[in-house]
C-alpha cells in the first residue's frame, strides 16, 4: 500500500527536536545533510527506500546541518552526508561521507544482532 508506506518516510528534525526523537525511537538513523550537497540527495533516496523496507523497526530522520549547527557540533559532523545511528536512546555510530545502501543495511543488521545477543 503506497499510502501506508508514506508513514515510514524520513521526516525532518531540528536541534530542538532531536533529543525527543532519540528517546522515542528504538533505532534511529539521522541523515545529516545540506542543500548544496549532491551526494546527500543520493543518500536521501537510499534512506527513503530503507524506511519502507524496515517499516518502523528503524526510524529515519533528516537534519539540515546548515540550519541546525548545534547537533552537528555535538556529534562531530564535519562533512555531509553523515549518518548518526542511535539505539535505545544511546549514540552508537557515526558514518561520514556517502555510502552504498548495502553498507547501511549491514550496519543496521549489526546493531540488531548486537541488541538480540545482549537480550539472549
Amino acid at each position: 500500500m503506497p499510502e501506508e508506506d508514506n508513514i515510514y518516510k524520513p521526516f525532518d528534525i531540528t536541534d530542538a527536536t532531536i533529543a525527543e526523537a532519540i528517546a522515542k525511537h528504538k533505532v534511529l538513523v539521522v541523515d545529516c545533510w545540506a542543500s548544496w550537497c549532491a551526494p546527500c540527495r543520493t543518500m536521501s533516496k537510499y534512506l527513503e527506500k530503507l524506511s519502507t523496507d524496515y517499516k518502523g523497526a528503524v526510524t529515519f530522520v533528516k537534519l539540515n546541518v546548515e540550519e541546525n549547527k548545534a547537533t552537528g557540533k555535538k556529534y562531530g559532523v564535519t562533512t555531509v552526508p553523515t549518518l548518526l545511528f542511535f539505539e535505545n536512546g544511546k549514540f552508537q555510530e557515526i558514518i561520514l561521507g556517502a555510502m552504498e545502501m548495502e553498507y547501511i543495511k549491514n550496519l543496521i543488521a549489526d546493531m540488531q544482532k548486537r541488541n538480540f545477543s545482549e537480550k539472549g
